[in-house]
């Protein structure tokens, strides 16, 4: 009876997975388990064991300091010293992660009590809540290795149909809601619905003044559908003029979009060639590529990189107009 109502999702023995809320693959972030005992340090350890135990598991996917603080760099904040619940849900907003798992240690006389929760990052909602015992700190590993089992076996697989909303796009702001209008600009301008777009570029560069990929995006869609030509060229020069802000890939994104409004189509290719090197399945970088090489006069080219654009990404308006 209880495989069967684990296996069919059925009552609170059904995993995540068996309830038809969870996928294989996704990726998950820890945050530090917060001290409730009076010994930090306990609690820094407790978080560094479980993560052990979560990076050696076949069925989650979590998320990896490398990434967390290339994530940081893009919200203009220097690593923090310990990853709260509050700061690892705007990571998975950020990064389109579906859920956070959190924790607390506490001491209750002599014994210590060890909790976990699964934590869906767009609401908050608790998905899954464990807590484990230990008599004392002898017991404290086995403990954690129940709650990390439990754990793993509440979800089942890692997480993908935990809705939260569209993914937000991985470019450099410290504002989460500038992030959110120019990711439903980005949305527009795919769509083929410029006005839209422009306003919602507009918004975000009023949420985030220095926001460089804002002012890139806005200048290139003015520039496409001929509106405003003065304030597409003064977009990109400030799009230009933060772009030591960002990372690689950004910088390398802004120096080609640069080029190529001054039509020096030699320095814009190198910068978009080097980044498909980085980037190799991103559709937009054939594009700009493909329009390069058209303006070059070199047709064939060009048409080479606007299909490779079109077939990584067919619903794009751009590609296809191209």
């Amino acid at each position: 009876a209880y495989m069967l109502m684990r296996m069919l999702g059925i009552g609170p023995l059904g995993t995540l997975v068996s309830r038809g809320v969870l996928e294989v693959q996704d990726r998950i972030i820890l945050a530090d388990f917060v001290d409730r005992s009076g010994d930090t340090t306990l609690a820094s350890a407790v978080t560094e064991a479980f993560r052990v135990d979560l990076g050696q598991s076949p069925t989650v996917t979590l998320v990896q300091g490398s990434d967390l603080a290339e994530a940081f760099r893009r919200m203009e904040r220097e690593p923090p010293s310990m990853v709260t619940v509050e700061l690892a849900r705007e990571v998975a907003a950020r990064e389109g992660i579906k859920a956070v798992v959190s924790g607390e240690i506490s001491s209750v006389g002599g014994s210590y009590v060890l909790t976990a929760q699964v934590l869906e990052a767009s609401t908050g909602d608790v998905l899954v809540p464990l807590r484990e015992t230990a008599s004392d700190s002898t017991g404290l590993i086995a403990a954690l290795d129940r709650l990390s089992k439990g754990l793993r076996e509440r979800v089942g697989e890692s997480l993908t149909s935990i809705r939260g909303g569209s993914d937000l796009e991985r470019v450099t702001t410290g504002s989460l809601p500038a992030l959110r209008r120019y990711s439903q600009a980005t949305r527009a301008s795919d769509a083929g619905d410029a006005g839209r777009a422009v306003t919602l570029f507009q918004e975000a560069i009023a949420l985030d003044t220095t926001f460089a990929a804002a002012h890139r995006a806005l200048s290139i869609q003015l520039s496409n559908y001929g509106i405003d030509r003065s304030l597409a060229i003064t977009s990109m020069k400030k799009a230009y003029e933060y772009r030591d802000r960002l990372t690689e890939k950004e910088r390398l994104w802004t120096v080609g979009s640069y080029h190529m409004g001054r039509g020096e189509t030699e320095e814009a290719l190198n910068a978009y060639l080097t980044l498909l090197d980085m980037e190799p399945e991103r559709a937009a970088i054939y594009n700009n590529i493909g329009v390069l090489y058209n303006l070059t006069r070199q047709t064939e080219r060009a048409l080479e990189y606007y299909e490779k654009s079109r077939d990584l990404e067919p619903t794009s308006f751009n590609a296809a107009f191209n």
